[in-house]
Parts: structure tokens; sequence; C-alpha cells
């Protein structure tokens, strides 16, 4: 049976569009999926989008604003359809970004948490297979006694009058008195400021003076809370104080060690049980009152007394001056705060006491983390960093708030009684009595009867009554948590449940490990008693090239497509104008953006986007910078000339040659060289140079390691394959000899065709249609155009022993570099061309590098351009005949370091290891140049450039006099010994031409 790899993606908001950084997952779930392929696996890679609760209903609702209308003026079915049209609309856009990326996901099953006509089997998580998997998923949790009804603080968003998650919410630090823009409030908004104001201690003369941030909130104290070891305060222990504007409440002085430090401020603390979580807690303790002051929208309800209709912070500069009317307001003072803001409305949220729903993760959270710390079953990438943040949140995992007051999402398949005449003996207040959690209306329905019959026999078919399903729904991550098995069609009993769950893989951002990899893990575990996957990879976190968060409103996010087919200035910039980019930021993103892209953004392909995306995966946190990203096109051309090159020795090859396709496979390739005896120290060096590749390419990815794998491939191809291999059989496939010639056509094909599917995985596109081509030319008729595709071609990952040869590596690494200094002397020191061709002598006093050089002669002849390459004979030849250079041969050696001296060290636990590099060997360069070179222009030009040095190295040297600093001095220093480094190599030029003259 052949071995699947299943992996899901993180389904994005079908509100949304991909940024760079969403491009990122995209390429490197496609790599892992086309990798995995390649390499036999039947793959599923599950494509969806998520309704994204919040994000849409407020897109929609934003819309119906600018028509002047709110979604109860149209009701909730209306408002539902509304959203459906805009989602049939515009909910294409992400999945059309992907294709063009190239990713190859199951199109056909494509998931949506809601439903989509667009594919025949797409997913979303509200269409009907998943919405059945939600409900199912409340109700057996309901059963499991995991989810239950509380009145309990939440995060509210006053303009979305709904609870919201943690996920939802920007921490935004204030540091000190700063006014902000929010919603329904027409001026900005003091923040970063606390005030100071006293209660009256009823029956005496005292006032106990408290702080707080949040004023208008002292509405809704029940208490003043000190420290029970305070001195200074025991006289009024069990005492009250006089609320001064709701005239009937008298609130208790408490004692309480945990939330009062005696230390800070007054020693006297407000308490709002109601309005904070710490007094949250603190009135669960001591059984205080519990008063909430604020209506869903944010004004202030009929609890407030006098201000009641009033905007919280309107209320807030009303309640400063009567305060000091009263002579109990005692100022303000500036104040570092962390503000909660609902990164949807850019409100301020209010802690508020709503009734909702929760689900108790203790349990899960902790066989979760047992998953990971003590059964090993889970593994998280990279592990350090990834078990650590897995620690962290599920370590301290709180009360998980189900429940959302939208209209848009998966509606709580709960329902509560609403009786004509409720039974004397019903309790109202008891939830357990008064939800009924159901599959659907018609079973909530029979298990009301059946409740009402076990509790009141026959009387019960005279209790009126009707069944009404919660207005909310649940919070996105809730049905998102079911994805790896919802989308499989839990929860009846499938084929696809039963091949594709559990999964293998999970790749994701880290920021969304708690929020989504962790829900995913305990649903599993709570509903299927299995994890999801086994693995988790977490990509890291991309943000623009100044360290900032990519975001619409920043100004700072660019569309992949816009890479990938180009785009213009003015539509950059109109796209700044029509998303959610503040007015007052328009002009500076504006500027930001004339600067960075004058011309707008050249096409570089999908290919060119993908790679160089991955090649940034050497680092754990990215900024940016889109034209590091844009600079892989060259690659990408780099690629097709090189096979453009290829394909026309391909051409060249005989009929015989072409007539039938190779199979090439392992045995194949390890039995190369020794069917092909006269392949050329070149040729056995390029093999072994892919050989290495290979290896290195097939490590890091199965180590997740992209970054690596890609300079591995790019460090083959571009640094090697093309300037090194391509030029040095140039002199070779233009000869006569055949028996040379297809080997290298072989080699050739054999280098392109491993390297196309190395980079296959990174760049779809590009390889398969070069794969096509070269396939077609090498064999002509023998191969049909399109029989093979790339995409099920056997991925290369393993080594071929027999084609390693660190000798040659060796010798070819002293070619390439001895051809680089003789060019360099051609060029620098003698003016010439470097198409000019000369003999070249070399001599060296290395017996080792004097059989790599006549090894390797022929390479470094072609490689520098040279008539040829010899030995120097001190016996035939007089060295005042030539332009003598010298080549610094340099090896590692590694030192050691001890008493803060540099010596070789035997006992290696004592010391600190370092390499350093050293001059082992000065191969000596003869350049036969006499009458090819202008001797007397170019000593004149040096003389010149050796009067300029000497006058940097007196000037230096003056300087050097007046320095006291050490870091100064040592730069300089640094300086000088450069400048005299120069004017030595000139001085050297100088004396050499004088023999050609």
């Amino acid at each position: 049976k052949q071995q699947n790899f299943v992996m899901v993606i993180p389904p994005p908001n079908v509100t949304g569009s991909l940024h760079l950084g969403h491009a990122l997952m995209a390429t490197i779930e496609d790599t892992i999926t086309r990798y995995w392929r390649m390499k036999g696996r039947n793959v599923l890679w599950l494509p969806g989008t998520d309704h994204a609760g919040i994000a849409t209903q407020t897109v929609v609702e934003r819309k119906l604003a600018r028509e002047g209308k709110t979604r109860h003026d149209l009701g909730r079915q209306a408002f539902l359809e509304k959203v459906w049209e805009w989602k049939h609309q515009k909910g294409g856009n992400i999945c059309n970004q992907l294709r063009k990326m190239g990713c190859s996901v199951d199109w056909s099953r494509e998931v949506f948490t809601d439903a989509s006509v667009d594919w025949s089997r797409e997913v979303f998580t509200m269409d009907p297979k998943l919405s059945k998997a939600v409900t199912e998923a409340f109700v057996r949790l309901y059963g499991k006694g995991l989810i239950y009804r509380d009145d309990r603080l939440c995060h509210w968003s006053c303009t979305l009058q709904s609870a919201i998650s943690d996920v939802e919410i920007d921490k935004i630090e204030i540091p000190k008195k700063t006014y902000l823009d929010v919603p329904g409030y027409a001026k900005k908004v003091a923040f970063g400021i606390i005030h100071k104001f006293g209660y009256k201690v009823i029956g005496t003369d005292e006032i106990v003076t408290v702080a707080t941030t949040r004023l208008e909130t002292m509405l809704g104290d029940t208490a003043v809370a000190v420290h029970p070891q305070d001195k200074r305060y025991k006289h009024l222990h069990g005492q009250f104080v006089q609320h001064p504007f709701i005239a009937d409440r008298k609130m208790p002085i408490i004692c309480d060690d945990i939330l009062v430090d005696m230390t800070f401020g007054t020693g006297v603390v407000k308490i709002t049980p109601a309005h904070d979580h710490n007094d949250f807690e603190c009135g669960k303790r001591h059984n205080l009152e519990f008063i909430n002051v604020l209506n869903d929208d944010g004004t202030i309800n009929k609890n407030g007394g006098k201000f009641a209709g009033k905007k919280r912070y309107d209320v807030r500069k009303e309640l400063v001056a009567e305060l000091d009317e009263m002579k109990l307001f005692f100022g303000e003072e500036q104040n570092p705060m962390v503000l909660d803001q609902c990164s949807r409305s850019k409100d301020i949220i209010e802690p508020l006491i709503k009734p909702q729903w929760y689900m108790d993760c203790d349990e899960l959270a902790q066989k979760s983390l047992d998953a990971v710390k003590v059964h090993k079953t889970l593994t998280i990438l990279p592990q350090k960093e990834g078990e650590q943040q897995w620690e962290y949140f599920l370590g301290n995992i709180r009360k998980w708030c189900i429940s959302r007051q939208l209209w848009w999402g998966h509606r709580i398949p709960a329902y509560k009684f609403k009786f004509t005449s409720p039974p004397k003996d019903w309790d109202l207040d008891d939830w357990r009595a008064n939800w009924i959690v159901a599959r659907s209306q018609e079973d909530a329905k029979a298990e009301a009867t059946k409740r009402l019959k076990t509790k009141y026999g026959a009387k019960a078919s005279d209790i009126k009554y009707t069944l009404h399903q919660d207005e909310d729904v649940l919070d996105t991550w809730f049905s998102s948590g079911l994805f790896p098995f919802s989308t499989m069609g839990w929860p009846d009993k499938t084929d696809d449940l039963d091949s594709f769950f559990p999964g293998d893989l999970l790749e994701t951002g880290g920021d969304i490990i708690f929020f989504w990899v962790a829900r995913m893990v305990m649903m599993s575990l709570a509903l299927m008693d299995k994890l999801p996957f086994h693995t988790v990879y977490l990509h890291p976190m991309v943000r623009d090239e100044h360290g900032a968060k990519m975001s619409k409103s920043s100004g700072n996010v660019i569309d992949p497509l816009h890479i990938i087919s180009g785009v213009s200035l003015e539509t950059l910039i109109e796209e700044l104008h029509g998303g959610n980019v503040r007015e007052d930021k328009i002009a500076k993103f504006e500027k930001q953006k004339k600067e960075k892209f004058p011309q707008g953004i050249a096409p570089c392909g999908a290919d060119a986007l993908r790679f160089g995306l991955s090649s940034l995966l050497v680092q754990r946190s990215i900024n940016l910078n889109v034209n590091t990203v844009i600079g892989y096109r060259m690659f990408c051309n780099k690629i097709w000339q090189a096979t453009k090159l290829a394909l026309g020795y391909f051409g060249n090859a005989s009929g015989d040659e072409k007539a039938q396709e190779t199979h090439i496979n392992y045995d194949y390739l390890s039995k190369f060289l020794d069917n092909n005896p006269q392949a050329s120290m070149t040729d056995r060096w390029i093999l072994s140079r892919l050989n290495t590749c290979i290896v290195s390419s097939e490590d890091n990815i199965q180590k997740y390691e992209f970054g690596y794998a890609t300079q591995a491939i790019y460090q083959f191809f571009y640094h090697e394959f093309c300037p090194i291999y391509l030029e040095a059989i140039k002199p070779i496939m233009n000869d006569k000899d055949e028996t040379k010639k297809k080997i290298i056509r072989d080699i050739l094909y054999i280098c392109l065709r491993e390297s196309f599917k190395m980079m296959h995985p990174f760049m779809p596109f590009l390889t398969e249609e070069l794969f096509q081509r070269i396939k077609k030319s090498r064999y002509g008729n023998g191969y049909t155009f399109g029989s093979e595709s790339i995409i099920n071609a056997a991925f290369p990952d393993q080594g071929i022993k027999s084609w390693d040869n660190p000798e040659v590596e060796k010798g070819m690494k002293l070619a390439k570099n001895l051809a680089a200094s003789i060019r360099s002397t051609k060029q620098a020191q003698l003016g010439l061309s470097t198409k000019t061709k000369y003999n070249v002598y070399l001599k060296t006093s290395s017996a080792q590098n004097k059989k790599l050089i006549e090894l390797m002669a022929d390479d470094i002849n072609t490689l520098s351009l040279s008539e040829s390459i010899q030995m120097f004979d001190d016996a035939k030849q007089n060295e005042d005949d030539y332009f003598v250079s010298v080549f610094d041969v340099y090896e590692s050696r590694e030192k050691a370091v001890s008493g803060g001296d540099t010596e070789i060290h035997a006992d290696l636990s004592t010391v600190s290891m370092y390499s350093m590099k050293e001059v082992v060997d000065k191969i000596r360069i003869y350049s036969e140049v006499k009458g090819l070179v202008n001797a007397e222009a170019r000593m004149k030009k040096f003389n010149k450039e050796i009067g300029k040095l000497n006058g940097l190295i007196e000037k230096t040297n003056k300087s050097l006099e007046r320095i006291d600093n050490k870091d100064v001095r040592k730069k300089q220093q640094d300086k000088l010994d450069g400048y005299r480094n120069d004017l030595a190599a000139f001085q050297d030029a100088v004396n050499q031409l004088q023999k050609l003259c």
C-alpha cells in the first residue's frame, strides 16, 4: 500500500488576501508537498479558507455603514444573505493567489469554513459538512462535561458588541499621556494617566484615597481594600465608605493581602469586581456585589445613576469635574500602561461580565503537554523555541470563552426554555435546567419533553413553553480546531477519515501555536483520542525590512502577485488609498513606496519569488527586503540560459545517440564513471559537486532546513556548474572528439536533470518547462513531450558514492583560484583584455600542489583564458623574462587559546578553539607577455598611485600621533597597514614591468 503524507493548510481568512508573510507559508507547504510526492508518497495537502467570524462581519458591516445602514436594520437572515453574497464575490482571491504561486494542493477537496460553489469538494468552515462536525463536537464536549455556561469577565469590544479572543487583541504600550482615536468619539481620548480621588469613611471625617486609570469604572465600585497588616488602616477594618454618586451604596473596607501592596501608592485599592480581572477574583473571595455599569455599546447603564446613557469616556471627564467640585479629586499623573485594543475595530477592550459558553481545557492541555514532554509522540520544530511556547501557553491554560455575540458564524446548538408561566419550583437561575444542548431543534424538543416529564410527570403536558436557540455563535477557532478530521467527513465514518486521519505535519507560524495548533491537538484528543499529526513545524515570523509587523494599515504589505506579474508605482499607491491605511498616514507611505519602487516592480515570476523566500529560511526572524527576493529573478534567468546552451549541444548529437531515451536510475548513475573512463577531471569534479549538492539538499529538507537546501542548490548551479563547468567544456565541444563530447552531453543532461528535480519543490514552473525541453532535445523522437512530469519524478535522495572525489575537488578549488589570480594579473597589473592569451608558467614548493596543478592544467588554462599552462623550469628558464606575480595558498588551521597565548594545546577541555587561515604555499605565476604590454604606460600609472599612497601613509602616521583612544588607534593602524600593503604591491608591479621594457 502506498504510504500517505497528509498536511492541512492553515485556513486563511476568506476576507483577506495574502501578503509576503503568507506567501512564505504557502511556499514552505508546497515545497514539502512536492518533495513527498516526488518521494513516492500518496500526498494530500488539503486547502481551505476560514469564515473568520469577526473579520468578515466587520467588513460587511463597514460596507453597510457606507450605505447608512446597520445589520440590525436588515435583520439576521437578510444580513447573513449579504455576507454570503460578499463571500461569493470576494472569497476566491486567496485561492487565486495560491494557484498563481504554483501551490499543488488538492483543489478538488478545498475547504472553506462556510459553503462554497467554486470546487466540487472545497471546504469552508461553515459548509454543511463542517457545520455538522461543529455541532457534533459541541454536543459531545458538552456531554463530557467540558463545555459549560458561566457569568465571567470576558474581553468585550463595544464597537463589535461581542466578546473577542486574545488573538484579536493588540497590546498598545502607552509610555506617557497619549491621545488616541477611539471609534464613536469625535475627539481623541487621553490615556496613560492615573486619576486620584477619595471616598469618605461613613461616620468619620476621614477620606481614603484611591487611584485608577479607568475613572468611569468607579461607578461600579463595591468595596475598597487595604492590607490586613497595614497599621495605617487597622482602625478602619470592617467600616464602610460612601459612594459619592450612588446614595444607597455603602461599600465595605475589606482586608486582602493578595490584591493589595501596602508599599504602593496610598495602600488603598478600589474594587470593581464587574470590570477588572484582579477585582473579579477579589470579589469572589469576599462575596462582594458585582455591578456592571456598561451597556453593550460602551455607554453607561442604569447602574451608573445620573450618568446613564452617556459614553464612558465622556463620563470620565464629567467625573473629574464633579469630584473636584466635591473636594474629592486629588489630581492626575502620567502613568505608563498597556492598553488592550481590538485589532478589528480599534476600540479599547472593556472587561465585562457576560453569560458566555466556556470550555474547560485543563485536562486536555495536560495531555497535550505530555504528548510533547513525556510521551514524545508530538514533535515541535524548532524544538527549543517550539517547546518553550507550547509549555508556556498550555502550562498557563485558562477557561476558553467559546461564544461570540455575532451573527456570522456557527450558531451555538443550545436551546433555552421560555415559559409562558414558569412552574413554581423551576429555578430560572439554574443554567443547566434552562438550557438544552442538542444536535437539532427536534432533538432539543424531545429532550425538553423528557426533562419536564421526569420532573413533573403527567402535569408536564400542561406547561407551556417554547425553545429558543442561542443567538450567539462559536469562536472561529472552535471550528478551526476540528479542521484535521472535520474535513475528512467526521463525525461520519468515511474512507477519507480512515485513510487520511491522523495526518503527518502541521506547518504554521509560531504566533498561532496556541490559538490554532494547541486547540487542534486538544480537540483531536478529546473527540478522536488521537493526535492530529506527529510533527509541527513553525516557520519564522516575517516582518518588513525595518522589523515592523506586516499589515495593510501599516502600508508595508506587498501582494505576492505584484512580484510574480509586476506592478506599476501608480497601482501600489492606489492600493494605499483603497486599503485600511489612515488618511493622515497615506502621504508618509506614498513617499516610502516612491523611494523604494520608483519604477514599480518588474515581473519576476512565481519561481523567483518562491526560491527567494525559501532562501531566507536560514533566519528565525526575517526582516524582509522585497528587493532581495526580486533579485532571484536573475537566478531563474541563469538557469534558463544554461539550459539553452545545453540544448544547443544536445541538438548536435547524432541520430543514434538520440534514438532511445536512456533509463536513468541509481544503478546507471553509480556506474557512469566506470562506463566512461575517458571522463575528464572537470567531468569528475562536477559530478562530485553534484553528489555533495544531492546529499546536502536531501539532508536539509528532511530537517526542514529549507534555507540551507536552497543554498546548496544555488551554490552548485550558480557558482560551480555555470561559471566553471560550462566554461571548461566549451573548447571540447568545439573540438572533434565525439567520444568526449558524448560524455559531456550525458553529464550535462544528468546535471540539469538532477538539478531540476532538486529545484522543483521550490521552483515548479521553470523546472517543469525545462525538464520537458531537455528530455525532448536530448532524445528527440525517443521521447514524447509531456509523457513524464517532473512533479512525479523521483527526488534525488541518495548520494552517488562513486562520484565522491575529494582530490579532484581540492584540485579544482586550486585551479579556480589560480585562474582567478591569472585573470586578475592580466587585467589589473598588465592592463590586458581577459581574452588576451599568452603562456603561463607556475612554480610551487609544495609537492602536493605541483601534482594538483599538473592534474588540472587543462582546466586552469581554460578558466584563465591562457595559451597554455606549464610548470616553470629553473634549469631552462630565466625569471627576468617574465612578469612575476604570486598567489598565496591558504589553509585553515584550528588553534587553541590558553592563558592569552595562541598555541597548539593537548587538553582541549581547558582551552577555547578557533579557526584561522595560514599561508602554506606561495605559487609564483610567470606570465610570458613581452611585446604584449605597454610597460611604460603601466609604470606611469602605478607610480602615480605610489605617490598618492605615500601621501596617505604620511597623513595617517601623523594622525596616529594625536590619537589616544585604543579603538580609534586600531582602526587607523589597520588603515595604515592596508596602505602599506597596496604600496608594496604597486612597487613590485613597477619592478616587474621594468623587466619588460
